[in-house]
């Protein structure tokens, strides 16, 4: 005779005193069923002879032959039964101490003389779980953006009862049914197949989930499933490897590499055209599925400035990547350039070594690459900046923060500042922003103007008064919205764009100083016709002592009211610091580059120019300066550039 022997786990509270106060502690314990009972049968004359056993001394059997589940209040076997006629047979041991038994069910055959007993009668309950995400569009794989169907497959003697299920539950079948937030299963036409879906945001919705389950004859049991199906990591960018217009037949070849991603499906097009004064709305999108490399766009106006195409690819769940975007010249007489900024043509330059001058990051033994951009002329502005920063708001860590649109100490509002002659205060130079509010301002104002954020910023501190502290932050790849320049980019446009004139050895951006000035100069006549520095700042004229102490010499001036370098770029030596996107580096490397970003880390941001509070040398075209990208001071701006693509 087989020996069954069932665990499971009941939760008993024991509630321990101690003289100096009761302390509540729960402890969890085996749980031991009787043992299964058993039929065993002898033909007779008329029928069949039945006689049941439980291995559980002192245990007493029960029985029905009506199809009901037997209980202590149904029969109670104490001798051999004699069936003159089929019947189903239920069985149950009962021990007072422990659980009662699994039901056991047979049924008595007159035919054959027997009792042949059910399997599966007498056994645990048992669960199998499966998970299928959902199959549409002709998606054949087993990862879901939306939902995931868990299936639970429950094989007992008995009617199951209820079933539950939620993340991380406990395997404790009893704790997990009890658990007031766990959710209901639904039972499908079969009672022995239950199901729950699970709908996710994020992939966060990974993870174990438990199901319990209890049936009729208060068998129980728990578990769990681990589901890893979610997937919303978005595809990477398609790459445009060139783009070819033809006026004589009116379109546009493009040509495209795809991204490396094994579920990349397909990529949508769409396209604005611009006449000069701003875009238009963005066309239809077409579908470009995964293995097609290009498109002709026929029937391109002429007369139009330039064509901007905006890629987007998607994977076989619908997961969207990032825009990619690409502008077509088509008509060159008019002006790509956006408003306020000048071309800056790039070029190669080869460095050379500065016998009395601060070398820059053009030094001997290092030639830099540089493609065309644009950069604004003037500093960002008070007024502009707060145009685009009123009501921006950020969250971190479930705190919603207003982030500040006014972050300015040079203000009229401020007694340590004066407002200096000729001077409108919003057309100041912005100051008091951090690193991070630079980069920040530079995807709100691209956002603002539909173009690609040049940026991936995840903000992760504020600061009480709304500046940005700290944050991860990612150049995108090809985005043609604003962002702060390089450094190299800023050395570049600063002594004029081209190093074969004169003013590219100039001292400071746009000033003919005399070669043989010394850069480390605290005073120098040379800077007044281009900058404000500490011993100019009040007059315009440089004096005999720094002015930034006296209330007439502290604080910014008004964007543009000093000359402007080869390039048509005012304030590039004085007035505010402006920061650059690069990593500071005392050492600049060598060797061949393009379009260098500067080290990959570091603790300190790039600042170049010199400001309105700092002596002459700071404000030379070659002076390297560093400060830590969460701080900032009256003297501290920045100026925007965009890639000329």
């Amino acid at each position: 005779m087989k020996k069954h022997r069932w665990i499971a786990a009941l939760a008993v509270m024991i509630m321990t005193f101690a003289a100096f106060g009761c302390k509540s502690e729960i402890q969890y314990v085996d749980k031991t069923y009787c043992s299964a009972v058993t039929f065993a049968s002898e033909a007779t004359a008329d029928g069949v002879k039945v006689t049941m056993a439980t291995t559980t001394e002192g245990a007493v059997i029960y029985y029905t032959t009506d199809g009901t589940l037997p209980t202590e209040k149904s029969t109670k076997y104490s001798k051999a039964i004699e069936f003159t006629k089929d019947a189903t047979v239920k069985a149950i041991a009962i021990k007072e101490g422990i659980e009662n038994s699994p039901v056991s069910i047979a049924t008595v055959s007159i035919k054959e003389k027997t009792i042949i007993a059910d399997e599966n009668a007498g056994e645990t309950l048992k669960i199998a779980l499966t998970a299928a995400v959902p199959q549409e569009n002709g998606y054949t794989g087993n990862k879901s953006n939306t939902k995931v169907t868990v299936t639970a497959n429950i094989t007992t003697a008995s009617k199951v009862k209820k079933v539950v299920w939620k993340k991380d539950g406990s395997l404790i079948a009893k704790t997990l049914l009890a658990d007031e937030n766990a959710a209901d299963a639904t039972k499908t036409e079969d009672n022995a197949v239950w199901t729950f879906d699970i709908t996710a945001q994020d992939e966060s919705a990974n993870g174990g989930y438990t199901l319990a389950a209890i049936d009729e004859a208060g068998r129980e049991e728990a578990e769990q499933i681990t589901i890893d199906n979610f997937d919303f990591t978005p595809p990477g960018k398609v790459k445009v490897t060139s783009a070819v217009y033809s006026s004589e037949l009116s379109s546009i070849i493009i040509n495209w590499t795809e991204p490396v991603d094994a579920d990349y499906h397909h990529v949508d097009i769409t396209f604005t055209t611009n006449d000069g004064t701003g875009d238009s709305e963005p066309s239809q999108a077409i579908t470009v599925n995964k293995g097609t490399l290009n498109k002709t766009f026929s029937g391109i106006d002429g007369e139009k400035a330039y064509y901007t195409y905006t890629f987007v690819t998607y994977d076989e769940l619908g997961n969207k990547g990032a825009e990619y975007k690409h502008k077509v010249s088509v008509n060159t007489t008019v002006s790509n350039i956006p408003e306020g900024f000048v071309e800056v043509t790039g070029g190669t330059v080869t460095g050379k070594s500065n016998t009395n001058n601060y070398p820059g990051v053009f030094i001997s033994g290092r030639t830099v690459t540089l493609s065309d951009f644009y950069m604004s002329q003037y500093e960002v502005t008070q007024d502009e900046y707060s145009s685009v920063m009123t009501g921006q708001k950020v969250t971190v860590s479930g705190t919603e923060y207003t982030l500040n649109a006014n972050p300015s100490y040079c203000t009229e509002g401020n007694s340590s500042y004066v407002v200096n002659f000729g001077t409108e205060q919003g057309k100041r130079p912005v100051e008091g922003v951090t690193w991070y509010d630079a980069v920040y301002y530079c995807n709100a104002k691209s956002e603002k103007e539909r173009l690609t954020a040049a940026y991936d910023i995840t903000v992760t501190s504020v600061s009480s008064n709304g500046n940005i502290t700290a944050a991860t932050v990612k150049l995108v790849d090809g985005a043609e919205g604003y962002r702060l320049p390089t450094e190299a980019e800023w050395e570049y446009a600063a002594r004029g764009g081209d190093p074969s004139a004169a003013d590219w050895n100039y001292t400071f951006s746009g000033a003919d100083t005399a070669a043989e000035t010394s850069y480390s100069s605290s005073s120098n006549t040379g800077l007044d016709a281009v900058g404000w520095y500490c011993y100019n700042n009040d007059t315009g004229t440089t004096g005999l002592s720094d002015v930034t102490g006296n209330a007439s010499g502290s604080g910014t001036h008004q964007v543009g009211q000093k000359a402007a370098n080869a390039l048509g770029i005012y304030d590039m030596s004085g007035n505010v610091w402006e920061w650059c996107y690069d990593w500071y580096n005392s050492s600049v490397s060598t060797g061949e580059e393009t379009d260098p970003l500067g080290s990959s880390s570091g603790s300190y941001r790039v600042l170049r120019g010199g400001s309105w509070y700092n002596n002459a040398r700071h404000a030379s075209v070659c002076n390297r300066y560093d400060f830590t990208p969460s701080y900032r001071y009256g003297n501290l701006g920045f100026r925007l550039v965009r890639s000329a693509q």
